[in-house]
């Protein structure tokens, strides 16, 4: 899931992370479903998705929508070790990486 790449792409790069939940771009139906299911939506599998990292994120999201990519900045690079989500005032610190949650349904 994308926590899992998040978490991946710091531990590789040797960075700190501090991520707006909210920025996350999600369907509806993915979290209609998850909700039903009782699953965290952040830690299933995200194939067809991409996460890039870029000195000016805002610059590059832009250009992506204009050429009908969907993108969106989720957060920020860091000098610390410490990987943070941020969702509205609620601040925690990222887990390890879980197996994808699509395991407890088969």
């Amino acid at each position: 899931g994308i926590f899992g790449a998040l978490w991946e792409m710091a531990q590789r790069e040797s960075v700190g992370l501090t991520v707006q939940l909210k920025q996350i771009p999600m369907k509806q139906s993915v979290v209609e479903i998850c909700n039903y299911y009782d699953l965290n939506p952040y830690e299933l599998l995200s194939e067809g998705c991409l996460l890039m990292v870029a000195k000016d994120g805002e610059t590059l999201a832009d250009a992506l929508c204009e050429n009908g990519v969907e993108a969106a900045v989720i957060g920020t690079v860091t000098g610390s070790n410490d990987r943070i989500i941020e969702n509205g005032e609620e601040i925690r610190y990222m887990d390890l990486p879980k197996p994808d949650q699509i395991r407890k349904l088969l």
